[in-house]
Parts: C-alpha cells; structure tokens; sequence
C-alpha cells in the first residue's frame, strides 16, 4: 500500500483518497505487525493533510500522537522526516517568533541541515528545503523564497507527491517575483515550471490540473490581460475546491 500510493497512484489517483489509503495501510500495519510500513504509511499521511486542507489544529494533534509511536517504535527516520512537517505546522498556527523561518519548538533548521549533511540523507534536506519554501511564502518572503528555489530546483527528483506539491510554491514564487523585479530569470523560471506542470495535468495528475491552471492565470495577470487572469483565477478556485485542495484555494483567492 504505502509503495504503491508514496511513488505511482498519486500520479493519477486524487490525493485525498491517497490520505486516506495512507492511513488503511497504516492500520493494517499495526494490525499485522509490520509497524516498519505502517508507520512510513502514517507519515506520508500526515503530510498529505496539509495538502487536503486539514485544520491545521488536527495536523498538530496528529503529529504529536503519531510521532510519539514512532519514538515508542523506534521509527527514528520517519519521526525526523516529519519534523519540516510539524514546523511549517507551528509557524502557520502562530507558535513561531520568526513564522517565514523553518526553526522553531519542532526542530532547529541549522541542526537538521547538519544531520542531513552527517547522514547524507538529500531526501531529508529535499523535504527541509521545500516546506521553508512554502513556509517563506506563506509569510511574503518572496526574495529569500527565490534564492532557495534558484539553489535547489535541480534536486527534487523522487516521484513522490512532494514533487508536485513543491512545482506548486516554486511557480508561485517565479510568478511574484517576476512581477516585482521584471526580470526575464524570473519570467523563464515560471514557463518552465508551467510547462513541467502542464505535462503532468496531459498525462493525467489530476492533482496539477489547479495548479497549472493557477499559473495560467498568473501568466496572464503578468502579461496585463486583466479579464483573462480573473476567469483563470475563478477558474482555480473551483477546480481547486472540488478536487479538494482547499489551501490552494484560498492561494488562488489572493
């Protein structure tokens, strides 16, 4: 189940029935003993409810219940993979000083790049990087965003829903910053992950048709066809909702 759902069905099932599968293969798991797979299932389910719009209330509850049984486990790797997670989660409820900073209560940035860097573990230091992008976006800082974005677009690599996921906050940001500075870096950086998306959405990831036509609307905003991005951007909004994303929902309400 949770081989199956982390790097195949997310491409083209609808990511709110892979939340909840996750958590299918978690109880099977524990039921059956097999708690190395039931806790890489709840994991990855944690993580998908800040995709599907839980409230971020229950994402804290079920992070500290879920981590608590990997510990009780011995389930290390999967507990620190969940730490991003977690603070992204604490700087949006307001539990952070510096909210647009991965560090915090859940884990201390410099301390967790050092791991990475001890471990040589690039998936972990790929997921680091991408929730401080979301995290520095969420909070309008959209220059310190693009230097992450510019030095890390080459890694993300494996086919998990955090590729798609982080195409989503790595085009917003191009498009934000293109806007304000005018530069073509900027405007090229966006095609190029609105063609990356646009590709996924024709092979049928139902989970990027929002997105891609999100960056539709921006491209158009960008260009000054007024009429064009407010169709687009309604546009969105609905298939956002119905697909069941609703944090991008209100992105695209912005």
């Amino acid at each position: 189940l949770f081989v199956c759902n982390c790097f195949i069905s997310h491409w083209i099932v609808p990511v709110h029935l892979i939340h909840k599968r996750l958590l299918h293969g978690y109880e099977v798991g524990m039921q059956t003993g097999d708690t190395g797979f039931a806790m890489l299932s709840i994991q990855l389910h944690c993580q998908l409810s800040q995709y599907v719009g839980k409230p971020l209330s229950l994402i804290d509850a079920e992070l500290q219940t879920y981590m608590q049984q990997m510990i009780d486990h011995k389930q290390e790797k999967c507990r620190v993979h969940l730490l991003p997670v977690w603070q992204l989660v604490m700087n949006l409820i307001g539990c952070s000083k510096e909210p647009s900073i991965l560090s915090g209560e859940a884990m201390q940035l410099e301390d967790m790049l050092r791991h990475c860097d001890e471990n040589r573990d690039d998936m972990l230091r790929n997921n680091i990087e991408s929730h401080q992008i979301w995290s520095g976006f969420y909070f309008g800082e959209y220059e310190f965003c693009g230097r992450l974005v510019l030095a890390t677009k080459r890694k993300t690599k494996r086919a998990t829903p955090l590729t798609w996921r982080r195409a989503l906050f790595d085009g917003l940001t191009a498009f934000e910053l293109a806007r304000r500075t005018k530069s073509r870096k900027w405007k090229t950086h966006a095609q190029e992950v609105t063609a990356k998306v646009r590709g996924w959405v024709e092979k049928g990831n139902v989970n990027c048709t929002h997105v891609h036509i999100l960056f539709e609307a921006e491209k158009a905003a960008l260009e000054g066809k007024d009429t064009e991005a407010r169709e687009k951007y309604k546009k969105a909004i609905s298939t956002a909702s119905r697909h069941g994303f609703l944090n991008d929902r209100a992105l695209a309400n912005e």
